[in-house]
C-alpha cells in the first residue's frame, strides 16, 4: 500500500507541475495533465484495471485495442523525448551576431512600430530599429 501512495505522491507533483502552467494552455500541457490524470486514475483503481485488461486480453479485439494503444503510446513517449532533447540543445544554441529578432505577439503598423517595439533596447539585444 505504501508503494501506491508513494507512486500517487508523484503523479500528484507532476500533475501540479502542468496545473501551475495553466495560463498558458496548449497541446503539450493539455497533453501532460490528461496523462497525469489516467496515471492517477489506473494507480488509484489498479486492481479494476488489471481485471479490464484482462477481460479485454481474452477477445481477438481486445488484444487488438491493448497491443495498438501500446504501440501508440511508445511512438508518442519516443517522438515527445526526441523533440525534448533537441529543444533543449536548441536552447543553448545562441547566433553570434544577431542582427535581427522576432518579437511574437508584436505588431508593426504601416511602417511604424507597436509601443512595445518601440520601448529601447536592454544592452545585450540588438536594436530593433533604425
Amino acid at each position: 500500500m505504501t508503494v501506491k501512495y508513494v507512486i500517487m505522491a508523484v503523479e500528484i507533483f507532476f500533475l501540479i507541475l502542468f496545473m501551475l502552467s495553466y495560463p498558458v494552455l496548449n497541446s503539450g500541457n493539455a497533453a501532460g495533465l490528461l496523462f497525469f490524470m489516467t496515471l492517477l486514475v489506473i494507480t488509484y483503481k489498479f486492481k479494476p484495471f488489471c481485471k479490464l485488461l484482462g477481460s479485454l486480453w481474452e477477445h481477438g479485439w481486445g488484444k487488438a485495442i491493448i497491443l495498438l494503444t501500446a504501440v501508440f503510446l511508445i511512438a508518442g513517449f519516443t517522438y515527445v523525448g526526441i523533440l525534448s532533447v533537441k529543444m533543449y540543445k536548441a536552447q543553448k544554441n545562441e547566433p553570434d551576431n544577431a542582427k535581427l529578432i522576432v518579437v511574437l505577439g508584436c505588431k508593426v503598423k504601416g511602417e511604424k512600430p507597436s509601443r512595445i517595439l518601440r520601448m529601447k533596447p536592454c544592452r545585450r539585444t540588438p536594436k530593433l530599429y533604425a
